[in-house]
């Protein structure tokens, strides 16, 4: 487990921080998100982000929070600009991303080997998780336990459904 993150992290280090510039960024960085292991839990309906069985190209969905099951934990990786990270799953050592960087609303999002592409990058922007490359916000396809994808922000039905909460 602990590998696979070291893995994700040390690629996308290499990709985007070089030299004392890089601890410069990730101090600034982790004041906005918590380091460490994080559940995301949404707010709409009290369940967290989940990788089932940890694999390649899985698409992300919602269950139960708890801090026992590896595919629902994420570390948070700053990218170099400020509050956008590459989310990655502890389980696989892979990152969040919109399926093929997509700017389709309803794109479903899911896991891929970490790059530093724009598919892979997020900003945490209050309680919304945002794609960086399409501006559209993290989000539920229907109730709990549902698939993941990305919406246009603003348009959370239920409200909830697109509020996220880092812990």
């Amino acid at each position: 487990m602990l590998r696979n993150i070291s893995r994700a992290v040390t690629g996308l280090m290499a990709l985007f921080l070089a030299g004392a510039a890089s601890i410069m960024i990730a101090n600034s960085a982790s004041a906005a998100v918590p380091s460490g292991h994080r559940q995301i839990r949404n707010a709409a309906y009290s369940q967290c982000v989940d990788a089932p069985g940890g694999v390649l190209n899985v698409r992300l969905k919602l269950a139960p929070c708890s801090r026992l099951v590896s595919t629902r934990l994420w570390t948070f990786v700053p990218t170099g600009v400020a509050d956008t990270y590459f989310v990655v799953n502890v389980a696989s050592g892979d990152c969040m991303e919109v399926n093929d960087g997509t700017s389709t609303p309803g794109e479903t999002v899911d896991e891929f080997t970490c790059n530093g592409s724009a598919s892979e990058q997020w900003v945490v922007d209050g309680l919304t998780l945002r794609h960086a490359g399409t501006n559209q916000c993290l989000d539920t396809v229907s109730g709990r336990g549902s698939e993941l994808m990305q919406f246009t922000c603003g348009q959370a039905a239920p409200p909830g459904a697109q509020s996220w909460i880092i812990e």
